[in-house]
């Protein structure tokens, strides 16, 4: 029992294996209330998401098939996966249709197509179910629909469900299937990505390429932006996040940050020595006072990001090779100098101050809920400077968020120049409908789609 104890206690004071222990407490949690819902059912309704596969079986010498589909339980999906076809972004489509149960057919159709998506079929658990500790397995189908009703699956979701699998609905004509979906910018055009990328959750919306690092691109912004917005802000004449945002509105955009950021990890930093949920920098630290502009600079110098004369160079260093380790993790020597300045030499802001954070290690503790207010801070102070130059409809909070992610990311230069000619000083001083990307490769554009859908979508609008 002691030995137990004591692996107990080595897990926890890991952090990762921290996060699986919350990650699997969090599932438990879900599995009690919500698989209760199918409990002592012997069959239930389930969507039909996606035709993923149809087998061709000759049976006594007649053609057959068996199918396989993506479904979403009526009585239990609700709850836990988000419904598909709150997304407008394809790759987002595939992923979270990707989330839910596979079903097989039980029985060989001679139809070609006897379910189309966005069917209801009658499903049943063919070997273990929630009476099994909450299992689904061994999922199926019975061949006959009970409803060819779309419910609330949008036509544009089926058009991307559909032409995944291959399959056409009829449901649809030749001209709503191949109609096109604005979302994807590449090199001026508008189109669809060509594949699913693949990594953490951010990574789905958009491809991010390192050699697009740095680089500029025209785009056109009236093309991108959340024109059909369905809802509006608390507040359109406050520059306080937490006032012009609805705390709704407000939530979905800061989940929206953290997914796109570091997937909510505030622990987490970057080969470049960024640190936190939201990926701060030493400029950010600064403006949120929690470092002064003497420590900004000695930092730097730290990383070896300083000139002859003093002047400090941009952090970053993405084409250094990471042949440091920091806790672990592999950084480049900016990065590493950076990183252990930060944790080893006493803040000296006032706000760090005021909350008691004197380290990184503090920061990352998220000490007197440092990180939230250092986001506040940043993200009101972009609103200001996105409404001095009008470079944002005040009433629109999809399109405000989105042009705060790119802020965020890019910088409030780049953040104005995506929808006007910006006043920032040279290089920064760039023509309207500009779109840069980071250090990592991620334009702009990506987070300015993203998270505007994040807040279209989960923000109490639709």
């Amino acid at each position: 029992m002691a030995g137990f104890f004591d692996s107990f206690f080595d897990s926890i004071s890991d952090a990762f294996s921290t996060f699986s222990l919350n990650e699997e407490l969090e599932n438990n949690i879900i599995e009690n209330k919500f698989f209760n819902a199918l409990r002592g059912k012997s069959t239930y309704d389930a969507k039909v998401l996606l035709i993923s596969e149809k087998r061709p079986v000759n049976q006594n010498g007649r053609l057959g098939y068996l199918f396989t589909i993506k479904c979403r339980p009526v009585d239990l999906h609700n709850f836990i996966i988000p419904e598909p076809c709150s997304f407008n972004v394809p790759s987002m489509v595939h992923y979270v249709v990707s989330l839910h149960p596979t079903a097989y057919s039980d029985s060989v159709m001679f139809d070609t197509y006897p379910i189309n998506v966005g069917d209801t079929v009658e499903c049943f658990f063919d070997q273990q179910g929630p009476e099994n500790e909450g299992k689904m397995r061994g999922i199926r189908f019975r061949p006959k629909r009970k409803s060819t009703s779309v419910g609330n699956f949008s036509q544009q979701c089926l058009n991307i469900l559909e032409q995944a699998s291959g399959q056409q609905s009829r449901t649809q004509t030749p001209q709503q299937s191949s109609q096109p979906l604005v979302g994807y910018v590449d090199g001026g055009k508008y189109a669809l990505p060509r594949k699913i990328p693949k990594g953490n959750y951010d990574d789905k919306w958009f491809l991010v390429s390192k050699e697009n690092s740095g680089k500029k691109r025209k785009i056109v912004y009236e093309d991108i932006r959340h024109k059909d917005c369905p809802c509006k802000p608390a507040d359109p004449n406050s520059n306080d996040v937490r006032k012009y945002f609805t705390p709704q509105q407000y939530s979905a955009f800061m989940e929206a940050m953290n997914a796109f950021e570091s997937g909510g990890n505030k622990k987490a930093f970057n080969f470049a020595g960024y640190v936190g949920a939201k990926q701060f920098g030493l400029s950010s630290l600064q403006g949120a006072g929690l470092i002064t502009s003497t420590y900004r600079k000695a930092a730097l110098k730290a990383g070896g990001l300083l000139n002859k004369k003093g002047t400090a160079y941009v952090q970053g260093g993405s084409k250094l090779p990471r042949d440091h380790k920091f806790r672990g993790k592999s950084v480049n020597s900016c990065g590493y100098g950076i990183l252990n300045y930060l944790a080893t030499k006493t803040w000296d802001g006032k706000v760090s101050r005021r909350l008691g954070v004197k380290n990184l290690d503090d920061y990352f503790n998220d000490k007197g809920n440092v990180q939230q207010y250092a986001m506040d801070d940043k993200t009101s102070g972009n609103i200001r400077s996105l409404k001095s130059l009008n470079a944002v409809d005040i009433n629109n909070p999809c399109d405000m968020a989105g042009l705060l992610a790119v802020s965020h990311l890019v910088g409030i230069c780049y953040g104005q120049a995506l929808s006007v000619k910006n006043k920032c000083a040279s290089p920064h001083n760039v023509p309207a409908e500009t779109d840069k990307a980071d250090g990592n490769g991620s334009f702009g554009t990506r987070y300015f789609i993203g998270v505007g859908n994040m807040v279209k979508f989960n923000g109490g609008c639709t």
